[in-house]
């Protein structure tokens, strides 16, 4: 069974390789654990509308034991999707929006009187950042440089200095969210550990009603941090493909010549979050085309973005890009729609372009994202027959699955 992750209608004004990246999550290998996890993305989708990559990322994150933090506006649902990933996994937690006045007794717990009596600097770390399973820090970056520096530690080594002793911490994840970029200089140790980057923009278009009528059920929890502790264990042992070093090194060399510089810590993260895509795939290796999920990695400006996603997606899975691209014209054809009827010529063409795209994707590799591009172009091709035609979407779809149908028929017949 497919999981089919990500939505065809982007924002406008984004290249086309920024529409529709990764799709899927593929749960071809039905074991108990991996249920688990698909439960848990089932969960968080059915909750919001338009966040199948967010949630990916979340997801990617927690099977790899990384950090990851979500940038973007406010009120772009980065607080929320972030709680019900801690909900639908009925984990640990502690959460806390930062400010510049946030102090250090917030996140770590203030100092025990009694040892404070004895010159011993001690804290009460009960409830605090430090007991957590998982770590939420709204608007992490705006915090002071005293609690940064106990976070790096915390994020790095999962332990923390309290009263002359390392502790361990039960840490597995941290995930920030932020509505801006860190200024370079003190903070990019700490950004530099966010190992999963997503850039959240608002609602497309042609999903704001469904936002605005549908009525999303609450999260309750459906797996432990237990589950994700063993998808870790499981992730981590699969081996890698020597074809995929290779285009792992590839895409690493293309992506230093345009500038964007990867940390040696990085990279071997970097494959660390392909491990957990191969294993939330289903795969028993970690292939060329699990490396797409390494666009959420490799970036660190805005304005790195484009670039990196660009290279990761022609070197890893180059059929992303064509789909892509397909998927750009089918919201063009959508968001023009109506002025489109008004021209006949223009009709025809888009019924050719629609018939093109189906054509073309039937010779790509079967993937969640080719089905869902070929279905949404088959959508737009009956819109437009229908208006050339002057019979209804309905009439058309009948028509179609009566042609199909005799099509097989006699396809068995001769066989």
């Amino acid at each position: 069974m497919a999981y089919c992750l990500g939505q065809i209608f982007a924002p406008k004004g984004e290249p086309s390789n920024l529409r529709f990246t990764r799709c899927f999550i593929n749960f071809d290998t039905e074991t108990q654990l991996n249920l688990k996890l698909k439960n848990f993305i089932d969960a968080m989708r059915a909750s919001m509308i338009g966040r199948d990559e967010e949630i990916e990322t979340i997801t990617l994150a927690l099977v790899a034991r990384e950090h990851c933090c979500l940038i973007g506006d406010p009120g772009t649902g980065k607080s929320f999707v972030v709680g019900n990933a801690i909900k639908a996994m009925s984990a640990t937690n502690f959460q806390i929006l930062m400010t510049v006045f946030t102090t250090p007794e917030e996140v770590f717990g203030p100092y025990k009187l009694t040892p404070l009596q004895q010159d011993q600097y001690v804290r009460n770390l009960s409830g605090r950042a430090c007991e957590a399973e998982i770590f939420f820090a709204d608007e992490a970056f705006k915090s002071s440089s005293a609690i940064l520096n106990s976070m790096l530690t915390m994020m790095q080594e999962r332990s923390f200095d309290n009263g002359g002793k390392r502790i361990k911490c039960p840490l597995r994840t941290m995930i920030a969210a932020s509505n801006e970029l860190p200024e370079p200089g003190l903070l990019d140790a700490m950004y530099d550990r966010f190992i999963l980057r997503r850039l959240v923009k608002p609602l497309p278009k042609p999903m704001r009603r469904q936002l605005l009528t549908a009525k999303f059920p609450a999260v309750t929890p459906v797996c432990t941090v237990a589950d994700f502790d063993q998808a870790h264990t499981a992730a981590m042992a699969l081996p890698v493909r020597s074809d995929t070093l290779d285009t792992f090194e590839k895409i690493w060399g293309l992506l230093e010549q345009k500038g964007i510089k990867i940390g040696d810590r990085r990279a071997a993260k970097a494959i660390s979050v392909a491990k957990a895509a191969a294993y939330i795939d289903g795969a028993n290796a970690v292939r060329i085309e699990h490396l797409s999920c390494l666009c959420d990695v490799f970036w660190t400006s805005i304005d790195e973005i484009a670039e990196v996603k660009s290279i990761v997606l022609r070197e890893s899975n180059p059929d992303e890009i064509v789909l892509n691209e397909y998927a750009e014209a089918i919201a063009t054809f959508d968001e023009n729609f109506t002025a489109t009827l008004k021209d006949k010529y223009a009709m025809s063409n888009a019924l050719a372009k629609m018939q093109c795209v189906l054509e073309n994707c039937a010779t790509l590799k079967q993937s969640p994202k080719r089905d869902a591009v070929a279905e949404a172009a088959q959508g737009m091709h009956d819109r437009f027959t229908s208006a050339l035609s002057g019979q209804s979407v309905e009439t058309i779809k009948r028509l179609r699955a009566m042609t199909e149908a005799r099509r097989r028929q006699l396809a068995d017949q001769s066989a």
